[in-house]
């Protein structure tokens, strides 16, 4: 009897760790950064609804979809995945995890075109 139970468990089990898996990796993102002249470079690995952009302002938000809308932010936020505030100066970027991040703040300095930093949703490496 104990038997037929756990048998009978045993996909249900499955099925909760499949969906608990698909749901982590479902706001997993990494991103490519580097400075290109003036530019920060952003280069989209994975969860992103962009591949590449070169952005010149110094302060932004960013989602998956791309920089965000100070007009709309409150409700871009709410239907994001993540969103990260970037902000410049120079080579020195800061980063502060605003949604769908396990960190708060990251700080780095921003390497030229050829060499990059990969930022994903657990940190930078």
């Amino acid at each position: 009897m104990k038997k037929k139970i756990l048998t009978s468990l045993i996909p249900i089990f499955l099925i909760i760790s499949s969906n608990l898996i698909a749901q982590k990796n479902e706001n997993s993102f990494q991103i490519k950064m580097y400075k290109d002249r003036s530019s920060l470079a952003l280069e989209s690995d994975k969860g992103n609804n962009w591949n590449t952009m070169f952005i010149k302002k110094k302060d932004f938000e960013l989602n998956q979809n791309g920089m965000l809308y100070e007009k709309n932010i409150s409700e871009e936020v709410a239907d994001s995945k993540y969103v990260i505030s970037i902000k410049r100066n120079r080579n020195k970027v800061t980063l502060t995890g605003i949604k769908g991040t396990n960190w708060k703040e990251l700080t780095f300095q921003l390497p030229e075109k050829g060499n990059y930093i990969v930022v994903n949703e657990n940190g930078k490496s």
